[in-house]
């Protein structure tokens, strides 16, 4: 995985144009160009901060701005101005999760249930690059933490059940105990009835024939693959055939994680791509418009 000088590295993350990868050694950010391996800047924590090592990164959509979260015994949450490499802002919040909007300035991080004190549910934080007041705050139910985080892109069925409209991308969280919710993006107007129904409950879409997801689940993660081949019966007729479906995931998730374990990513950076990948689906098997 490499080092830093002798600090291991705990999150990496690229630019929007992917002129510039940040790479997190212990509690600092070393900022390199990747076409020539060059490093062009160190970003460290500003005084007073608790120093802890760094496991998120995630660079801001129309903004120089850089956030990270730290581990440690004063877990928080950092902005950097890129232009200036100084930071804009220390927030003091345990985090679990990071996912940053490609096409708004701002993030979100979960925060773990119990991090307030016994008892308090676990969270979801919206902010941007201006301050570390929250934008938007949702509580996770059944006293559960934020397990990832994703922003939809839009043309998706899901994004189109979340509404349209608003600024930025809807946002997927998935729970601790395997539930997700969708939030939808800043002022966006509610999907139609006919339209949440066809992109979460599996009725019928139109008269092209086409069929519309069984579930939100489905339109996340992509439908059953049609059966190769004809057949006649109950299975033939029905067009699905479960090994079918079962080896095309198989062969989806196995590219991602075709590395000699010494050199994958860690499961922060891992969990994100895989959410991406199944939302978006293998080539030749996606759904019109994503």
């Amino acid at each position: 995985m490499g080092s830093y000088k002798q600090l291991p590295l705990g999150a990496a993350a690229f630019s929007g144009d992917g002129s510039l990868l940040a790479l997190a050694a212990g509690g600092c950010v070393t900022l390199w160009r990747p076409a020539s391996n060059t490093l062009v800047g160190v970003l460290t924590q500003p005084p007073g901060a608790g120093g802890g090592a760094i496991h998120a990164l995630a660079f801001l959509a129309g903004s120089p701005t850089l956030v990270a979260a730290t581990t440690g015994e004063v877990p928080q949450l950092i902005a950097w101005d890129l232009l200036t490499t100084a930071p804009r802002w220390v927030l003091t919040v345990p985090t679990c999760a990071l996912a940053a909007d490609p096409a708004a300035p701002r993030f979100a991080v979960g925060v773990p249930a119990g991090a307030a004190g016994q008892g308090n549910p676990g969270g979801v934080l919206v902010l941007g690059p201006g301050a570390p007041e929250p934008l938007a705050v949702c509580a996770v139910p059944n006293g559960s933490s934020p397990a990832a985080l994703l922003f939809v892109a839009p043309g998706t069925p899901l994004a189109a059940a979340a509404g349209g409209g608003g600024s930025g991308s809807p946002l997927l969280l998935v729970t601790s105990d395997r539930h997700f919710a969708l939030l939808p993006a800043p002022g966006a107007q509610p999907a139609g009835e006919a339209e949440a129904e066809a992109a979460t409950s599996g009725v019928a879409a139109g008269g092209d024939g086409q069929q519309a997801p069984a579930s939100v689940l489905e339109a996340t993660f992509g439908g059953m693959p049609a059966a190769v081949g004809g057949g006649g019966g109950a299975a033939g007729s029905a067009g699905v055939q479960p090994q079918a479906a079962g080896e095309a995931a198989r062969k989806v998730v196995s590219r991602l994680f075709d590395a000699p374990s010494h050199v994958l990513p860690p499961p922060s950076a891992l969990v994100p791509t895989l959410l991406e990948l199944l939302v978006s689906g293998p080539p030749g098997q996606r759904r019109d418009g994503q």
